[in-house]
């Protein structure tokens, strides 16, 4: 990405980039730790349909180049909940993702 900012720098690719090496940290973190047996947090059925459709509906918005964050909050939001805490604020009903 570094080398894309030094060709034209967009702040707004700057958040894009956090958010997905967030989110995929997040998700890769969480998918080990089930794999290794830890299964303290779960993600609900709907996890990935619910990535897939956060993914196309940015890649619209990048097409027609409209605003993004809307997405990109949902998609952090859905990162978010495969952490314990993120998992800790959904049992106690707090909404941390919506589609």
């Amino acid at each position: 990405m570094e080398r894309i900012y030094n060709i034209e720098y967009d702040p707004h690719l700057v958040i894009m980039q956090i958010v997905f090496n967030f989110s995929y940290n997040a998700i890769n973190t969480r998918i080990t730790l089930m794999l290794s047996g830890d299964v303290t947090v779960q993600l609900p059925d709907d996890f990935f349909d619910n990535l897939d459709k956060l993914l196309e509906q940015i890649y619209e918005k990048i097409n027609n180049e409209e605003d993004t964050y809307s997405i990109l909050e949902k998609i952090a939001c859905l990162a978010y909940s495969t952490s314990g805490n993120g998992y800790y604020q959904i049992q106690k009903g707090v909404n941390v993702f919506f589609l």
